[in-house]
């Protein structure tokens, strides 16, 4: 019976470690992409759910965004609490911040340089009532490649979202 010599093993070993150091950063960089796109999806319903519960009570819903994560979001409304935390993942995936981190952006929809991360009529809140709400821009970051804009319109209380990819804003 012939086995395998030592060198042959070193080889075999060696194309396996640089396969792995090849697929590794590819991995890595496709799971943040979807803890992001995950991030996005739980900002926009939470913002609508809090939109629908101020139409169909009549209630004023309000919520923060402190200066710093864990974002929780809480809208008290007629002692009913609407809250969610967004916080880092037990994989090490930080949730996106509120920030521009030195770049240049224009506003999707007004082609206004964006100069806050946090625009709202009420300061770090946003508040929905049964017509309207506050007209608020946010913009979080996950990096220089991940980028997230929420416009939520004063008139209606509906939030539009885009992703900034190469250069310029889609809609999400």
């Amino acid at each position: 019976m012939r086995g395998f010599s030592l060198t042959e093993l070193i080889i075999a070993l060696t194309i396996a470690l640089a396969l792995i150091s090849i697929g590794l950063p590819l991995f890595s960089e496709s799971r943040k992409s979807a803890a992001f796109a995950a991030f996005a999806n739980e900002i926009t319903a939470q913002l609508t759910m809090a939109r629908q519960h101020a139409i169909h009570t009549g209630i004023s819903v309000e919520i923060e965004f402190p200066e710093s994560g864990p974002y929780l979001f809480k809208g008290h409304s007629g002692g009913i609490l609407l809250s969610s935390k967004l916080k880092k993942s037990s994989q090490g995936v930080q949730v996106p911040t509120l920030g521009l981190a030195g770049q240049a952006l224009l506003h999707p929809t007004s082609d206004q340089p964006i100069t806050q991360a946090m625009r709202s009529t009420h300061g770090r809140r946003i508040i929905f009532g049964r017509k309207g709400s506050s007209n608020a821009t946010l913009v979080f970051q996950s990096g220089p490649q991940r980028i997230l804009c929420l416009v939520i319109s004063g008139t209606t209380g509906r939030n539009r979202a885009y992703i900034f990819h190469q250069g310029e804003w889609l809609d999400y």
